[in-house]
């Protein structure tokens, strides 16, 4: 049988297979599931420094003021009701929200978080940009408390936009706009706040009643929680592993619940006739290059040299081959709307071809600009399985058709980015998921006052183009500037895409209701069932 046949049919096998012995992956009795992280978060806090793997554990714990419901509809959260205007929201609290110590959480807790994540300390603070003031914040020009937010009363919450925002209800569901008690925050100064379970305070479905750090994180239902009626687990056992091979072996023995699958495990799976599913990650990956003085990545045809010889499909296709990838021919994701229908289809973007006979021009001529003949670079990219094969991949395409020494730095995934956020790279392997839906949480990602932009680009045009598309609430006007800063990136390489990410999964047929979602943290398990 071939491949793609025994694909067909582990997609359709999911309806006719059940599985029936009890165990820790799925307890009905208990009320519990197991579900396995690929990394132990650098922090749980919500303002950071963020990461994919702490989104789904945040996505479980702490709620803002809107939420997507079972349904991927955007509903209150906290908010019980809100007016949005051109220049200006109004939100209505819960009066039955509450802290997981039995608090409960007011309009000031969110002024207090928000002033936090707008400061000059958060790397994150671009993404409180439609807030009035909150660039000024940023950059330490005024004070927090002249930020854009502010409490009527304890349920009444006040919010000034620097320019129209149609997006900010979704917005308000990223973690950076979470509630912060501020008397139970400066408790823990510095990095010591969400450090460990004791030291969070929850306001969302969950608990962490248990971190042992590279290990496990057991979270518990939240008593407190406004909606806990609404919440059918107990428990959800969040084991730290690394390894798919290691992850899909212990969904086979019913000890997780759900399993990724990758070119590692994916055969396995196959063989096994395992029933899968397939989702959108949301994610880009890349290559980005540091720009910072005195690296020879500055020189821009030595970027665009290494553009032309790595292959999206080649990546996708050869090099992980797992199914629900796709290639990438921009930092804009292929699901991204436009101003009538998708970004990619208004503006046709496809991937550039590689070019190795153009990519040997270049590199002469980058060689003779730069006055040396021998090039070595760094790579720094996680430890992931994936990754390094990629990574292997790249340096083996520098080498034979560059004649380019790539030094592969493979690092774990917390050092990665704290190195990267240094700058102690030439390449480096990174990634992006987006933070709400519009094509800005992509966009504004190289702006040149984003902590995130860890090449440190910067391109005047992409930046007016970024703050012209922020202020617009032409839909038309928006996509015609996202399709010029795509044209700038192709030009210039500050980046260089590699895959669109989705892909496959297994789970088990009598967890129900389990959301896969683009924006925010993914699976969440606040809405999942077990069927007997």
């Amino acid at each position: 049988m071939s491949f793609f046949r025994i694909i067909t049919f582990a997609l359709f096998a999911l309806a006719f297979c059940s599985c029936e012995q009890e165990g820790e992956g799925v307890n009905f009795t208990e009320r519990s599931i197991s579900y396995s992280l690929s990394q132990e978060p650098p922090t749980l806090s919500s303002i950071g420094p963020v990461s994919s793997v702490a989104f789904t554990v945040q996505a479980h714990i702490y709620e803002g003021l809107m939420r997507m419901d079972e349904n991927k509809k955007l509903v209150g959260g906290v908010a019980e009701s809100w007016d949005i205007k051109k220049d200006s929201a109004i939100f209505k609290l819960r009066k039955n929200a509450k802290w997981s110590d039995g608090s409960p959480v007011t309009a000031h807790d969110f002024v207090y978080g928000w002033r936090i994540a707008s400061s000059p300390k958060n790397e994150y603070n671009f993404i409180m940009a439609p807030l009035k003031n909150s660039a000024e914040v940023a950059k330490g020009k005024l004070k927090p408390d002249q930020l854009g937010v502010k409490a009527l009363d304890d349920h009444t919450l006040s919010v000034e936009f620097a320019y129209p925002c149609a997006y900010f209800p979704t917005l308000t569901t990223f973690v950076s706009f979470m509630p912060i008690k501020q008397s139970f925050f400066e408790k823990f100064p510095g990095r010591e706040y969400a450090s460990s379970a004791e030291k969070i305070l929850y306001n969302g479905p969950f608990t962490i009643t248990r971190w042992t750090k590279e290990t496990q994180i057991n979270l518990t239902k939240n008593p407190h929680y406004w909606n806990r009626d609404q919440v059918w687990l107990n428990k959800i056992k969040m084991p730290i592993i690394d390894q798919p091979k290691t992850v899909l072996n212990m969904f086979v023995s019913k000890d997780v619940s759900m399993a990724s699958l990758d070119a590692d495990n994916i055969k396995s799976a196959l063989q096994q006739r395992l029933p899968m599913l397939t989702y959108k990650s949301g994610f880009v990956l890349y290559v980005e290059f540091n720009q910072r003085e005195g690296r020879l990545t500055q020189n821009k045809k030595l970027r665009q040299a290494i553009s032309l010889v790595v292959s999206s499909y080649d990546v996708v296709n050869k090099v992980l081959g797992t199914p629900g990838n796709l290639t990438a021919p921009s930092i804009f994701p292929s699901w991204l709307p436009g101003a009538e229908k998708e970004l990619h289809s208004e503006h046709n973007f496809v991937p550039n071809p590689v070019d190795y006979n153009k990519a040997q021009k270049l590199i002469a001529e980058a060689r003779q600009e730069l006055g040396i003949d021998e090039i070595k670079l760094n790579y720094l990219v996680t430890d992931s399985p994936g990754s390094i094969k990629t990574a292997e991949y790249i340096q083996f395409q520098l080498k034979d058709k560059l004649d380019i020494n790539l030094n592969l730095d493979i690092q774990t995934f917390k050092l990665r980015i704290e190195k990267s956020n240094r700058g102690e790279f030439d390449l480096v392997g990174a990634g992006w998921g987006p933070d709400y839906y519009d094509p800005m949480t992509f966009g504004d990602l190289f702006a040149s006052w984003n902590d995130n932009n860890r090449g440190k680009f910067k391109n005047e045009e992409y930046d007016q183009l970024v703050i012209e598309a922020n202020k617009s609430i032409d839909p038309h006007v928006r996509s015609r500037n996202f399709h010029r800063m795509h044209q700038i990136l192709t030009e210039e390489c500050p980046i260089h895409p590699l895959l669109e990410g989705g892909g496959i999964y297994v789970r088990d047929s009598r967890l129900k209701n389990v959301l896969r979602v683009i924006s925010g943290g993914d699976p969440n398990f606040t809405y999942a069932r077990i069927e007997e």
